[in-house]
């Protein structure tokens, strides 16, 4: 398997099973990169694993994890809150909403009160 690593970053920009040597290189240049900003290395298929589960998350990609955890507490909560509408535990209703709130403060301020899609 070959991978392109950008240099600046360290993280993994391309890869291709069955690549030959060069292949990610020159995708990496073609959308855009410079040869001298891209490394490329040949890895097994665990090390490319190994590296993925180890890839820094981009603000970009910390906000979008930040948002789905929220998608689903709320998802939970509407559930939680029909349970304690038919008398049931409000405890879990609760913390359902402190975990949301506490993800909410994650976002970026624009984002902190936009209600989700749906």
């Amino acid at each position: 398997m070959q991978i392109a690593i950008e240099k600046k970053t360290g993280r993994i920009i391309l890869a291709q099973q069955g690549a030959r040597e060069g292949t990610c290189l020159r995708n990496a240049v073609a959308a855009g990169l410079k040869e001298s900003e891209v490394e490329e290395r040949e890895v097994s298929e665990a090390e490319y694993a190994r590296m993925m589960a180890e890839q820094p998350l981009s603000a970009g990609e910390k906000t979008a994890a930040t948002v789905r955890q929220i998608e689903q507490l709320e998802a939970r909560q509407g559930r939680a809150l029909r349970e304690a509408a038919l008398g049931g535990d409000t405890t879990r209703l609760q913390q359902i909403e402190d975990d949301i709130a506490a993800l909410r403060k994650k976002l970026p301020k624009a984002m902190r009160n936009k209600q989700p899609k749906g």
